[in-house]
């Protein structure tokens, strides 16, 4: 996981990216439903994904996939993927004293 990580850090600040953070889930749920006190059902199942943050300039993006793989993880971390996620907040200081 940890070359996933690095990999995708390298490719968004690679790009331009002045931060990025990338987060791994990966997540597995066993279930075993009793009925009467039988076993009535078994269930194993196992989900993974990722997630890239990023600030490029002063708008941040974030990008997402269910599939953890190099290809997708170039795919994803490069800046062009963010473009619809962008959002950019302006602060303006106050003039005025209190």
């Amino acid at each position: 996981m940890k070359d996933f990580t690095s990999h995708a850090l390298n490719i968004a600040t690679t790009e331009g990216a002045r931060y990025a953070d990338v987060r791994i889930i990966d997540h597995r749920e066993q279930v075993v439903s009793v009925k009467n006190g039988n076993v009535d059902g078994i269930g194993d199942q196992f989900s993974q994904g990722f997630g890239v943050r990023v600030l490029l300039g002063d708008s941040w993006g974030f990008a997402s996939s269910a599939y953890l793989d190099k290809a997708e993880i170039e795919r994803i971390a490069a800046p062009p993927m963010f473009a619809n996620s962008m959002c950019c907040l302006t602060f303006e200081a106050s003039s005025e004293k209190r």
